[in-house]
């Protein structure tokens, strides 16, 4: 995985220094038109979804990230938007009163728990936007996201016998480390020196692949309190969540 990630860090900066290339071996006007980079925060709202009877949405949690955007105009009113970001987002989500959480050796009938899950990000996008009017360009952006989940955990665990835990569980194994989601989102630029603007977009990502692991069961939740060998549960509980979020995003093109 460190491997992975490292090859996309250094692709990003390839990226980077290939349009700091161009800017300094073209003109100004092809420089100012064709690549553009950014830096954004994006606090929101976050929250799963599951087509399994065995896992319900309880309650959204929050979603915060930021990172490094860049665009490539391929005409005046429309750009390919690419860049890293590092993105956190959880939510609660519910149980039937049957599922059990093995965890420190023993079973514990588990009601609701909250997930987090931290992803580097790569936006792949088409962004259109309008002619200039006044200081602003309103656009509009759409594409695909894939993400990259390098830290996932579980707290806030609520039991049946009425006591509850805040410790974080690692849940690594039982989430997926690549999904995809599709995404969305409007907003303004407004420029205020030079090619030099101020980015605020609302955007909505929907993740259309698992968060939870590709092969649908879990390794620490069951409906029976059994192990089936050491360490290994039995009757594992089926399962499948999908992350959903909107941000706020704020930031400065340049």
């Amino acid at each position: 995985m460190k491997k992975m990630l490292s090859l996309i860090a250094l692709g990003l900066m390839f990226s980077v220094t290939f349009a700091q290339s161009s800017t300094t071996t073209t003109t100004t006007t092809t420089s100012n038109n064709r690549w553009r980079l950014g830096l954004k925060v994006m606090p929101g709202v976050s929250y799963f979804k599951s087509n399994k009877s065995t896992m319900s949405a309880d309650a959204a949690g929050f979603a915060i990230g930021g990172g490094l955007q860049i665009e490539y105009a391929m005409t005046k009113t429309a750009s390919f938007c690419t860049g890293i970001e590092i993105m956190k987002h959880s939510g609660t989500v519910g149980f039937p009163d049957t599922t059990y959480l093995y965890n420190n050796d023993a079973f514990k009938q588990i009601l609701n728990r909250t997930y987090s899950i931290q992803s580097i990000d790569i936006p792949l996008s088409l962004k259109l936007k309008t002619n200039e009017i006044g200081y602003f360009t309103y656009w509009a952006q759409f594409g695909i996201l894939p993400s990259f989940a390098f830290k996932t955990n579980a707290s806030h665990n609520n039991y049946s016998d009425g006591t509850s835990s805040t410790e974080d569980i690692d849940t690594y194994n039982d989430m997926a480390f690549v999904r995809a989601s599709v995404m969305a989102g409007l907003g303004v630029e407004y420029g205020f020196a030079g090619s030099t603007a101020l980015l605020i977009g609302i955007n909505y990502v929907d993740g259309f692949t698992p968060t939870t692991s590709w092969n649908g069961t879990s390794k620490t939740l069951s409906t029976t309190p059994t192990l089936q060998s050491p360490g290994v549960v039995k009757n594992a509980l089926s399962q499948n969540l999908s992350s959903k979020y909107f941000t706020l995003s704020v930031g400065l093109l340049f």
